[in-house]
Parts: C-alpha cells; sequence; structure tokens
C-alpha cells in the first residue's frame, strides 16, 4: 500500500490466493447483501494517534459497491502423465466440480481428436483450480 500522509480511502489488492479463498466461501463474495467488513481498532490510527473505531462481527459495516465475478476461468496449464494415466487441467479460478462436463473435453493429436467420455475416464474434480481426468 502508497499512502500519503492524509490518505482517507485505503485501496487494497487481493492477491490471486485470497480472491480464491474469497470465491470457495459459501455466501462470501456473492453479493452486497452477504458480504461485510469489520476491523478492529489496532487496523489505523489517525494524524494524531487514534486509534480507528473498530466495527465488530455484531454490526458489519457492508460492502457499498459490489462488482461480481463475470470473467470466465481460464485454463492455465494441461499436464499429461503417461506412466500415472492422468490428464491434469488447470484453471486461474476455482471451478465448480459440479458443473465438469467431459463430453466438452477432448484431446487433439495432430489432426485427430480424443474425446474424453464419462464411461471411458475417471475423474477427480473438487471445487479447487484443478481438474485430474
Amino acid at each position: 500500500i502508497q499512502l500519503n500522509s492524509s490518505s482517507y480511502i485505503i485501496p487494497l489488492l487481493l492477491t490471486d490466493a485470497c480472491l480464491n479463498k474469497v470465491k470457495l466461501t459459501v455466501g462470501l463474495g456473492d453479493s452486497n447483501e452477504t458480504t461485510s467488513v469489520v476491523i478492529g481498532a489496532g487496523f489505523a490510527n489517525d494524524l494524531f494517534g487514534s486509534d480507528v473505531l473498530a466495527i465488530t462481527d455484531d454490526n458489519p459495516l457492508p460492502v457499498r459497491t459490489f462488482v461480481p465475478d463475470v470473467l470466465p476461468p481460464v485454463l492455465r496449464y494441461v499436464q499429461l502423465d503417461m506412466d500415472v494415466g492422468t490428464l491434469l487441467l488447470s484453471f486461474d479460478e476455482p471451478i465448480d466440480a459440479s458443473s465438469v462436463n467431459f463430453a466438452n473435453l477432448a484431446l487433439n493429436v495432430s489432426e485427430s481428436l480424443y474425446a474424453a467420455t464419462n464411461s471411458s475416464s475417471s475423474h477427480n474434480a473438487d471445487n479447487s483450480q484443478n481438474i485430474t481426468v
């Protein structure tokens, strides 16, 4: 954070790991009705050294502006292990395991496509960023 001595707005940039934890927490980050903030008195001081007024669990401050996640997940990399017989798909954000449709997955070898079907492959999808086929 870079602040000048009289800042009263503190922008915080969430890391990808932190943002993904928010996405994986049911009810958090869904809307401004379900997302609020609490802070302790030691969070910051004013210019005269007084602690910021705490916002507690029993009266959290709702977010004023909420922008939902509308960007589609992006496949970051694919790992094929021919010894073990697994294909790992790694995305840039958590994937809903119940939404995985293997009818839409195929391996492309030269000009041939080899489709993965639910009957010909086992898989592990657990609401994380990785899916193993």
